[in-house]
């Protein structure tokens, strides 16, 4: 037994390494904001800040208050989604290449997941502080504390609890108005490409 579960853990760290350097956080990222997050990029080549004093160091006060706006926020919470897509992931694809596996095994696979995110999630260079940096980047701190007392509120944490909902039936509307118009764009386009010459 012991034998056994050493070479789940093994495969599980494995799975756990290349997924996490491939697409599992960014297709969690996309599914909880609707755009994949580069950390590098994000943080330092994006849009122009909102934040006059983006350029100055993050000070210690400061940091509190961004992490405290991320817990009340729920954006903390994108962590934990990591970890059961994650999990899902390298559970369902161990099935596929290795059905003898028994089902106790996927227990294992859950708790490593847990583990490394939990461990990372505060530690340096993890989830927080590329948050931190972020909203340093975006917003002063006198904003942080105003977003921080909506998110405490009856109305901010209705809208903290109804996000993944209202986003997942945002995307469907979307997805059900594009397919709506789509034949109208091509009807125009091809009419417009005839007015040029175009025939399609």
């Amino acid at each position: 037994m012991h034998a056994s579960s050493t070479v789940a853990r093994s495969a599980a760290c494995s799975c756990l390494l290349a997924l996490c350097c491939s697409t599992g956080l960014a297709q969690t990222v996309s599914a909880q904001s609707g755009e994949a997050l580069a950390p590098e990029s994000t943080v330092t080549t994006r849009t122009a800040s909102g934040n006059p004093a983006a350029a100055q160091p993050i000070s210690a006060e400061e940091r509190n208050d961004i992490t405290e706006l991320l817990h009340a926020s729920g954006a903390i919470n994108i962590a934990r989604t990591f970890s059961v897509n994650l999990t899902l992931q390298i559970s369902e694809m161990l099935k596929k290449s290795r059905p003898d596996i028994p089902a106790n095994v996927f227990d294992l696979i859950g708790d490593e997941v847990n583990k490394v995110v939990s461990t990372s999630l505060e530690s340096k260079g993890g989830l927080v502080d590329l948050y931190v940096q972020l909203y340093h980047k975006y917003f002063t701190r006198d904003e942080i504390k105003q977003l921080t007392v909506f998110y405490n509120s009856p109305l901010g944490r209705k809208m903290q609890s109804v996000s993944p909902t209202l986003l997942k039936d945002s995307i469907a509307v979307g997805q059900h108005w594009g397919q709506m118009i789509s034949p109208l764009i091509q009807q125009r386009v091809r009419e417009r490409l005839q007015q040029s010459g175009v025939i399609m």
